[in-house]
């Protein structure tokens, strides 16, 4: 069974995109209804306390009640929010898809550089990079870069992105000075202890790893989970990629009843969440049986292993994967 040792390999399956997505604001965006404004301000007060599932219903609920008279941007705005969940929750296939549209919708009332297009394109550029899709995700971040970025945190999500392109192609040196770049805007304006901070940390992380910084992957992974830890706006998936990170670290370590931990929980707060793409969930599978067997868990280690070649040889794309059975939930009292 392959257990893909190429650690460069995995972590960028296992982690994808430092940009955070998160929902589209209201400011700057003219032509919007005040009644479109207020459903989507509903729905993003329920994104933003963690209920996605509450928010992504509001949105399905709204976009029944536009009518031709609201024009594209409300169409485009709503489709932007519901392509952010998606991506939060690690529907990426569907993320994309959603993105697309907003990107269409909101095209026939704005300008190509016009800021209500940064966040569905920048979607579109993470789902994509999310799938493995490079040479997608280049050419949805070259039209971010005519987009006009005023503001700071719009500069920041452009910075983490282009991160995580830059990584992904190996320009590594590169990449984290994109990253630091982010880290130092959320900072700037008071969101530093977000999780798109805490996304990007994820990503140094992955990065100082492939890279044998050790120390520096673990100051990372700790900042990290110290906000996840105490913020509203952290998803599951942002959390079970940080897990993934820190496995890998301990794995690099040689501490393997650490990383055997860090990928159980990793898996388990994946399955947890509707249609998890495929590709991660195989990923965490592989990792995790490559820690058991280093703890001389063969049995379990090869019942893990047939789940994976299962998976690989039957899910199709955005496929939700059902692993309870072989991933007992964490125990109370484990972060």
């Amino acid at each position: 069974m392959n257990h893909f040792s190429r650690t460069a390999a995995v972590i960028a399956v296992l982690t994808g995109s430092a940009c955070h997505a998160e929902p589209q604001t209201l400011e700057r965006i003219p032509g919007l209804s005040s009644e479109c404004a207020a459903w989507i301000r509903e729905a993003m007060a329920d994104a933003e306390a963690g209920r996605l599932a509450e928010a992504d219903a509001k949105l399905a609920a709204a976009s029944t009640r536009v009518d031709s008279g609201a024009g594209s941007a409300c169409t485009g705005l709503i489709l932007h929010n519901q392509a952010t969940i998606a991506s939060i929750s690690g529907r990426f296939v569907e993320g994309e898809r959603l993105a697309l549209r907003a990107v269409a919708a909101l095209e026939k009332v704005y300008s190509p550089d016009h800021p209500a297009l940064l966040r569905p394109l920048l979607v579109l550029a993470s789902t994509r990079l999310e799938q493995g899709n490079k040479s997608g995700a280049r050419i949805a971040f070259e039209r971010i870069k005519g987009i006009r970025a005023e503001q700071p945190h719009e500069r920041a999500m452009i910075h983490a992105m282009s991160g995580s392109l830059l990584q992904s192609i190996g320009e590594r040196r590169q990449a984290e000075a994109e990253y630091l770049a982010a880290l130092e805007g959320w900072t700037e304006i008071g969101r530093g202890e977000t999780a798109d901070a805490g996304a990007v940390l994820t990503s140094l992380g992955t990065l100082y790893v492939q890279e044998r910084r050790f120390e520096e992957a673990g100051r990372s992974v700790d900042r990290a989970s110290a906000i996840f830890a105490h913020t509203r706006d952290a998803a599951p998936m942002d959390r079970s990629k940080l897990l993934a990170v820190r496995g890998m670290l301990h794995a690099s370590l040689g501490e393997w009843r650490s990383a055997e931990k860090d990928f159980r929980e990793a898996l388990w707060l994946a399955d947890g969440q509707p249609d998890v793409g495929p590709a991660y969930v195989f990923n965490l599978l592989n990792r995790l049986a490559e820690a058991l067997r280093k703890n001389h868990h063969r049995h379990e280690a090869r019942e893990i292993e047939a789940c994976a070649a299962a998976l690989l040889r039957a899910s199709p794309p955005n496929t939700a994967i059902d692993v309870s059975d072989l991933v007992a939930p964490p125990k109370p009292g484990r972060k």
